[in-house]
């Protein structure tokens, strides 16, 4: 099992053998070319089991395991809904290298459980975060975001968009 092709299997596991005894954590992995694309896929962790999350670039996402996840990585915090729960927020507690193929950066960053500081509204069919009088699109298909820089790779952050 590889999180990427490049992603080595002691890596994956050393991932899924911490959710033994920590709750509800993510590390998501980001592995970026020199071009700047880049490819977020991340593990979720509640109390002893573990779910791959193959989609955690910025917006709102449908994985197997965690159906509705959404991250703003500019702001570094996220939220997701799991089994039928109610809404659970997360923040961006940190990140260090991690091991990579060549001509590629790649990242571990650590994700933790928090409080929700910011509220969602429903604003012209678009979900939308509101925080101190600022907005944050999450529907990826939202027009506000023409122009927005989101849909370009940024280098080595982990907004940039997936390749195939």
């Amino acid at each position: 099992m590889h999180l990427f092709n490049s992603a080595p299997l002691s890596l994956v596991s050393m991932l899924l053998v911490q959710g033994a005894w920590a709750t509800d954590y993510m590390v998501a992995y980001s592995q970026c070319r020199q071009s700047g694309t880049c490819q977020m896929r991340g593990v979720r962790h509640k109390d002893q089991s573990s779910h791959i999350i193959n989609n955690l670039l910025s917006g709102c996402h449908s994985n197997t395991g965690v159906p509705n996840i959404c991250i703003d990585w500019p702001r570094r915090r996220g939220h997701f809904y799991f089994n039928g729960g109610g809404k659970r927020c997360i923040t961006h507690q940190g990140e260090s290298g991690a091991p990579c193929e060549q001509n590629h950066i790649c990242r571990m960053h650590n994700w933790v459980e928090s409080l929700c500081a910011w509220s969602i509204a429903e604003e012209g069919g678009a979900q939308i975060a509101v925080e101190s009088n600022t907005t944050l699109v999450t529907n990826p298909n939202d027009p506000r975001l023409s122009g927005s820089g989101l849909e370009q790779p940024l280098g080595a952050s982990p907004t940039a968009t997936a390749t195939a």
